[in-house]
């Protein structure tokens, strides 16, 4: 029970610049750019299950365990430090067909600083005796400096970094438009894992239908071929430079599975 869980996460801040320049090409037009990206790592963390059980028979006997290792934010200082690049495309074709390509952390690099992180290991049981419960701290190690040395520290640390960058992937997409309808398709397929886990591959499809010139209405398809199916309505409206949007998905199984709503707001030129 409990055997084999694991989380891990990070925070930061990213400062992006973009640059895009148009293509000369025979038919239709062609645009490439990239992203710089530098990214202010505020922290990360790793937490492991440290040996949690449960046993009813023959007498009742519990343990409740768990160990973390994370950067040790309240030192008000930088606890890491990474750069990215991405590139992409977009080809358009009188037709109205409009094809993309990017690829996400092309070059990227992220490191954090050891001598920041803490580690810390509660362990706990509850056992019965005859018509008695007796419970015990087995270990209590409370916000320690990280330890290289100490083996159980060291395994926990180098979980977290086994993939300590971010993820590359690689998107490509179609989309056709007529009149007021826009029909889209993509793909997307990591080529390498990052800190925090993501699908392997998605494969996605949707729709745009725009009956008025400041409504629109969309509905998607998306799959990870591992059996895990993703629904999607949502809409927006558009006043002037001013658009307002919302989405509902509904996803069948994974990490995502459940429902989850967004909106945003967004002034374009």
């Amino acid at each position: 029970m409990g055997k084999g869980s694991a989380a891990t996460g990070w925070a930061g801040a990213t400062l992006a610049l973009a640059y895009g320049r148009p293509l000369t090409v025979p038919i239709g037009t062609l645009a490439v750019g990239g992203t710089l990206k530098f990214t202010q790592g505020i922290g990360v963390f790793r937490a492991e299950d440290a040996g949690t059980s449960l046993q009813s028979t023959p007498n009742f006997a519990a343990v409740a365990g768990g160990q973390v290792l994370a950067s040790d934010v309240s030192n008000g200082s930088s606890n890491g430090f990474g750069v990215g690049l991405d590139v992409g495309g977009i080809y358009d074709l009188p037709s109205g067909l409009r094809f993309g390509f990017t690829i996400e952390n092309l070059v990227n690099t992220m490191s954090w600083k050891d001598a920041n992180l803490i580690y810390s290991r509660k362990i706990y049981s509850l056992t019965q005796v005859g018509d008695q419960f007796q419970d015990a701290t087995i270990a209590n190690d409370s916000s320690v400096a990280y330890n290289p040395a100490n083996a159980t520290q060291k395994a926990l640390h180098d979980s977290m970094f086994a993939h300590g960058t971010f993820p590359t992937r690689v998107r490509g997409s179609v989309r056709y438009t007529s009149g007021m309808v826009t029909v889209v398709g993509g793909a997307d397929l990591r080529l390498k894992s990052g800190l925090v886990s993501s699908d392997a591959q998605i494969i996605s499809a949707g729709a745009e239908v725009v009956p008025l010139g400041i409504l629109a209405i969309r509905a998607g398809l998306a799959s990870n071929f591992e059996g895990g199916l993703t629904y999607a309505v949502g809409g927006g409206l558009k006043f002037g430079p001013v658009r307002f949007d919302t989405g509902l998905t509904s996803t069948s199984s994974g990490d995502r599975k459940g429902f989850q709503l967004a909106m945003g707001m967004s002034i374009m030129n």
